[in-house]
């Protein structure tokens, strides 16, 4: 069931919220706009859904929407930070939290921060991810933008709102992915329209925390992921100067707290308000494994050059993510010219594999596949087993434009109108016994 949205009031103005989970322990989550949707439509993004699930189930986590975003009120005008912490109370005040643990993400770590040090009292402890002092640039503060820079870049994402041209570099992980950009970019147009996110990054500008942050004296867990689009010196600043702080630099690509990485980060915040070191959860099920990669991608590399087979991965990157999503596959991992991919049925898992091949054939590329079947074990986000080890071998052994697949999976598709050629037994590196092997016709 959908969490109820209530209504919090700070004089005239009407600000949503929702509880989330229960427990001793409250969380005041501010949104990076727009990385995380409205309130009523988190629960239709599955990674989003499970982000908001880790959180509440060890904390009650409220989450909200700030004036002017959302389903709070709208006034397409800058209004002072001051007022969104004054904000901020009558939404603790509403859900009955005497004090919170404050979580800003990204751009919302400069509310977080005013937050914590005007109102300690009601601040259990402070959380930052890829959070940043201010926006501008200045002679202690070299990351930052100049102010001409950053009217650049405000224009040119108000002239592209709504399209997700923005998940190129702040979300690598999903930038192929045709469905999550096209979710994300109605999200984007869900939380504000452009004149009001034109009125958010006008107030952003006018923030500057650098004074206010040695006055910091709760709890405070700094966390950046250096691989991500953020420069990670923002956070090293924070740290720096926020007395007592804990800084970890963790995995993932993306600079949206939800997607790539959010395992360690979600773990890393739960040892830091509980005290708990976190426990990684082993799941075990039975799963079809998927390797495919590009044949002779080292010889198009060097006849290509860098640019162009940069250029030809993504259009390779955006081919694979309609095909896995076409027939519900899990992309697990790409490496830099293949993919790791689990399913729930082989058949869909054979499918799959031809039309990824007939596919990347129409960009010039060939393709191979393996394709196996057996137990394997979730942990952490990452797939592990033998059946895993079985299928990157399997896929060693086919040749350009085949798919290989083992003699569980020909056992499991009897019926399926799939014709498969018995192609003999093979001994895999690092299995103790011949594995027979068949061609998908």
């Amino acid at each position: 069931m959908r969490p109820a949205i209530r209504y919090a009031k700070n004089g005239d103005v009407n600000l949503a919220y929702q509880v989330v989970g229960s427990g001793t322990i409250d969380i005041l989550s501010t949104p990076d706009w727009p990385f995380f949707p409205p309130l009523e439509s988190w629960q239709d993004q599955p990674l989003l859904d499970r982000a908001v699930n880790d959180l509440a189930s060890f904390a009650r986590l409220i989450l909200w929407d700030p004036r002017g975003l959302g389903l709070s009120d709208r006034f397409g005008e800058p209004h002072p930070m001051e007022e969104q912490v004054a904000d901020a109370l009558a939404v603790l005040d509403a859900a009955g939290s005497d004090r919170a643990v404050i979580i800003g993400w990204g751009a919302a770590g400069l509310f977080a921060i005013l937050f914590a040090a005007m109102r300690p009292e009601r601040t259990a402890e402070l959380v930052l991810f890829n959070a940043f002092a201010t926006t501008l640039q200045d002679a202690d503060y070299p990351w930052g933008q100049t102010r001409d820079e950053r009217a650049a870049d405000i224009d040119a994402i108000i002239a592209r709102w709504g399209t997700a041209a923005e998940l190129d570099w702040i979300a690598p992980s999903v930038r192929a992915n045709e469905s999550f950009r096209a979710w994300f970019g109605g999200q984007a147009m869900r939380v504000m329209s452009p004149r009001d996110a034109q009125a958010f990054f006008s107030v952003l500008d006018q923030i500057d925390t650098r004074p206010i942050l040695p006055l910091i004296t709760v709890p405070t867990l700094v966390l950046h992921r250096p691989d991500s689009w953020m420069r990670v010196e923002n956070s090293r600043y924070l740290a720096e100067r926020i007395s007592g702080s804990v800084y970890r630099e963790l995995p993932g690509i993306d600079a949206i707290a939800w997607l790539d990485g959010w395992e360690a980060l979600s773990g890393a915040i739960k040892e830091f308000i509980t005290g708990e070191p976190p426990t990684e959860e082993v799941e075990r099920a039975l799963a079809t494994v998927l390797f495919t990669d590009i044949v002779g991608s080292t010889a198009m590399l060097t006849t290509m050059g860098d640019r162009r087979w940069a250029e030809l991965l993504e259009r390779y990157e955006a081919v694979t993510s309609r095909e896995l999503d076409r027939y519900a596959g899990r992309l697990v991992d790409r490496t830099g010219d293949g993919l790791f991919a689990t399913f729930e049925g082989p058949a869909r898992a054979i499918r799959c594999a031809a039309a990824l091949r007939d596919r990347s054939r129409e960009l010039g590329v060939d393709t191979r596949s393996g394709i196996h079947i057996g137990e394997v074990s979730h942990r952490g986000g990452r797939v592990r087993g033998v059946a895993v080890h079985i299928g990157a071998r399997i896929v060693s052994e086919a040749m350009a434009g085949e798919v290989l697949v083992s003699r569980t999976v020909k056992d499991l598709v009897a019926g399926s109108g799939l014709v498969l050629l018995d192609k003999g037994d093979h001994r895999l590196k690092g299995i103790p016994e011949d594995v027979q092997l068949f061609a998908v016709s």
